[in-house]
């Protein structure tokens, strides 16, 4: 499934951590095992984290800001921390342990 439309929002670039590349940002977007959480800000402004690996490995948080249905705009992104990792790779586990099993089902049918 495609990401929705994306924007970047005024002045992000300008502020991205100093480590965080915009293509990097890009990369999570778009990469196939990206975790989508929901968030609120302590205003209570509804956002989206969105988790994933860019192509070297790294695991970075991407924030969006939802501006309709099917529109967004990334708000900040950077590097995820040392437990914020632990709780992504158990997720990653799990989903290729779901897929494996899906996947082994799908060879007993044939």
């Amino acid at each position: 499934m495609a990401p929705p439309p994306i924007e970047w929002g005024p002045g992000v670039l300008d502020h991205l951590e100093p480590d965080v590349e915009p293509a990097e940002v890009l990369q999570v977007l778009s990469a196939a095992d990206r975790r989508p959480i929901p968030a609120q800000t302590a205003y209570g402004l509804r956002m989206l984290t969105v988790w994933g690996r860019t192509l070297e490995g790294r695991l970075l948080i991407v924030v969006l800001r939802p501006l309709d249905d099917l529109d967004a705009q990334i708000v900040g992104a950077r590097e995820a921390n040392e437990s914020e990792a632990k709780a992504h790779q158990a997720w990653e586990s799990e989903r290729r342990r779901q897929e494996g099993a899906r996947d082994h089902g799908n060879e007993e049918e044939r």
